[in-house]
Formats: structure tokens, sequence, C-alpha cells
């Protein structure tokens, strides 16, 4: 059964059910059912508005309405939260874009990262790295973790793999130029001779 808005407002306000048994009943999960109520602006507190700016409902109509910003780009120049700006348009009836129409990516594009950021950046994609000595050219590597228990090897790449293999090439023995084979391929030879002379003994005393 799909979430209308008369489904949910007759079981989230009027019988006063939670968002989890909404979901158990349905087979929706919670944030499915949290993302609907708030998309219909279904609220069992009434929205306050304060003295804010995006409390005034001719500026942000005039934002998202005349000027046809999204509440993304609108909360980020503001610098609040997309849910405070998405509910109040929610709040004032008015028809929610699509997120096709909506450039979240305008509030950060053409910025550049703080110091900061950008040190906090390096730190998560760092912290996870294993240091190793490849076996080949013997250089220090880093990996991430998870490639690194992946990888049966420890090289710095596959080119220094295959020299890695023709460094330590192990060529076949041919067994065959070896004492012991031939001596063994005598044994199997006298052997044979006593068999087949057996067996011809064994027809002539039959014949």
């Amino acid at each position: 059964m799909d979430l209308t808005r008369e489904l949910l407002y007759r079981k989230y306000i009027i019988e006063n059910q939670t968002t989890t048994q909404i979901a158990n009943e349905y087979g929706y999960s919670k944030t499915k059912v949290k993302g609907c109520l708030r998309r219909f602006g279904i609220r069992k507190t009434p929205l306050k508005l304060g003295s804010k700016i995006y409390d005034n409902k001719d500026w942000l109509f005039e934002e998202y309405i005349v000027k046809k910003k999204g509440y993304t780009v609108i909360a980020d120049e503001l610098g609040v939260s997309y849910t405070t700006i998405l509910d109040r348009v929610l709040y004032f009836g008015w028809e929610l874009r699509g997120h096709e129409d909506i450039d979240k990516g305008a509030p950060r594009r053409g910025k550049k990262h703080s110091a900061q950021s950008l040190l906090k950046i390096k730190k998560s994609r760092i912290k996870n790295r294993v240091p190793f000595y490849c076996l080949n050219c013997n250089r220090k590597n880093e990996k991430v973790f998870s490639l690194y228990v992946k990888a049966k090897r420890r090289y710095c790449s596959y080119s220094c793999y295959i020299e890695y293999l023709r460094k330590n090439r192990v060529e076949a023995e041919d067994i065959t130029d070896s004492a012991e084979y031939k001596e063994w391929r005598k044994k199997v030879y006298l052997e044979m001779d006593i068999v087949v002379k057996c067996l011809t003994a064994t027809l002539d005393q039959g014949i």
C-alpha cells in the first residue's frame, strides 16, 4: 500500500501511531515514513514561527517561488539546516519541487575548503592506511587496510610483482638426467623382462 497523505494523516495524527508502528504495519523503513511525513507537511506539533528572516512568508516566497531557489541553497546562504527551510515551505503550503529541480551542488560550487577542512579530509583518508615494504624493490608504500588484507603479496605495483617473479623464477629440474631415475628405470625393465619370461613359459606349457 502506498503511503498517501490521507493514510499518514489518519495513522500519525488521528490514531496517534509512531513512525515505527506505521513502518512495521506497511512494510516500509522508518526513514521512508519520516520522509513522507515531512514531504506532506504532517506534524503532531504546529510549527512555531519566530522573528528569523526565513520565518517571513513574503521573504521566503520571493526566494523560493519567484527566484526559484532550492531549499538547500537558501539554507546554505543563511547558514541553517535545510530541514529548517523545508519545514517552512511545506508549512506555507507551497509545492515542493523535485530533487532534479534543486541544484544541491550550488552551495559548494566555486568555493575552496579551509585549511582546517583540508586537514580533516587528509586525516580521514590516511587513518586506515597500512605501511609496508615492497618485496621486490624494498620501497616503503601504503595501502588502504581493506586492500592490504585482500592482497596476498605486498608489491608497489603489478609491474613490480612481475619483475619479482622474473628474478625469483624456479626452473623445474629434469629428473630424467638424475642417477636415481636411471636406476629406477633399469629396475622397471628388469622386472618387466622377468614378467614376460614367466608369461611365455606359461603359454608354452599350456600349448
